[in-house]
């Protein structure tokens, strides 16, 4: 992980703020990426702060102001949410466009690889993505973590700390390598060795296939909105002309959902449990829409920057609990002058490490000759 999130970003961040040593021949005053200086770097760290609480719980520790904290201990995974989930909006219209589509290439890239799954397609992608940006910015290092250094990193990663006997490592690490091929074949073997059944708080409902309600609940039920009730028609057509009461599960944040083939991005409103006559039930989550990309702005960021604006009551829907795919964070996006259309839109930001959303109606598309630039 070193190399994305501190190698990477050590360099970026000083090429972006002026601070690279260069060659005596070399005139920083040239240097017209280097736009991360003065009060637009003051006012840069602002906006990463400020976008913290709009970021979930399960993205661990939020960036702190990089203006104020940079050299005080920032932490690899503060670089890693910093360049990787919020840099693609806070420097778009602040750093030149050719090195801003530069930049998202190698951000759109390095997602792929911090993914905890990628199919051959994707690695393929995001090396060709990798060095076509590191060609421009002279990165020979990262053009390798696709085919060669990844694979071989997370295994050293992996095995490092489980090293217990630091008198004698080698032997150590040799017998923990062991025990992870015999665990392997055991669980290749018999699959169920694998399964980990979690344990829930109390009061929560498991609903299977990983999905979960948790404890919080309204002590009772209460009237839905008219378009709220609309939506719950529309999802039980039987139930046309029904009023509708509900008591609602923990509200929730922002999802990542799939109501029908392609993914959209919604927030949740609230959870039901509705029973049905048949003694079944139905878990639905009630969902405010999102608009589709700006599909500009996903085009000439390589999917790195996804832009979209919330449709309020006129996006309400119902979908089965388990169309949800993750939890994500939707930044408002801030004052960006020259752009009035990003006005009221959000920006979508995934845990790094999260399987990457597939947009291909509105994306560039992905195939091998367009990310060599053929």
């Amino acid at each position: 992980m070193h190399i994305p999130a501190l190698n990477v970003t050590e360099l970026i961040f000083g090429l972006l703020r002026g601070s690279l040593d260069c060659d005596r021949n070399d005139d920083k005053s040239t240097w017209d990426w280097a736009v991360l200086q003065g009060d637009v770097w003051k006012e840069h760290g602002a906006a990463v702060a400020a976008c913290t609480p709009y970021l979930p719980g399960s993205f661990d520790r939020p960036p702190r102001n990089p203006a104020e904290k940079m050299n005080s201990g920032y932490k690899a995974w503060e670089y890693l949410i910093y360049l990787y989930g919020l840099a693609p909006a806070l420097l778009f219209g602040i750093l030149p466009e050719e090195y801003w589509i530069n930049l998202c290439k190698l951000i759109s890239g390095s997602r792929l690889l911090l993914q905890h799954r990628i199919t051959p397609a994707q690695l393929l992608i995001a090396h060709h993505l990798i060095i076509d940006s590191c060609q421009q910015k002279s990165i020979h290092s990262l053009s390798h973590a696709a085919p060669e250094t990844w694979t071989i990193e997370r295994t050293i990663g992996n095995l490092g700390e489980e090293l217990r006997l630091h008198s004698n490592p080698y032997q150590n690490i040799t017998q923990r390598a062991i025990i992870r091929a015999q665990m392997n074949a055991l669980q290749a073997i018999i699959p169920e060795l694998a399964d980990k059944k979690g344990v829930f708080p109390r009061g929560s409902k498991d609903l299977g296939d990983g999905y979960v309600l948790l404890t919080a609940t309204d002590n009772c039920a209460r009237d839905t909105r008219e378009c709220e009730s609309e939506a719950m028609r529309v999802y039980y057509e039987n139930r046309n002309g029904v009023s509708i009461s509900v008591q609602r599960w923990l509200l929730q944040k922002v999802l990542r959902v799939s109501p029908t083939a392609a993914w959209q991005f919604a927030e949740v409103l609230c959870y039901h449990i509705i029973d049905n006559e048949d003694g079944t039930e139905d878990v639905v989550a009630m969902v405010s829409l999102y608009s589709a990309p700006n599909p500009h702005l996903l085009d000439i960021s390589f999917n790195a920057l996804i832009s979209c604006k919330p449709l309020g009551d006129e996006g309400i829907l119902v979908v089965n609990v388990k169309s949800i795919h993750s939890v994500v964070a939707a930044i408002p996006h801030p004052p960006t002058p020259g752009h009035p259309e990003l006005e009221g839109c959000v920006f979508i930001v995934e845990k790094p490490g999260l399987d990457i959303a597939t947009l291909a109606e509105e994306s560039r598309g992905t195939t091998e000759e367009e990310t060599r630039g053929e």
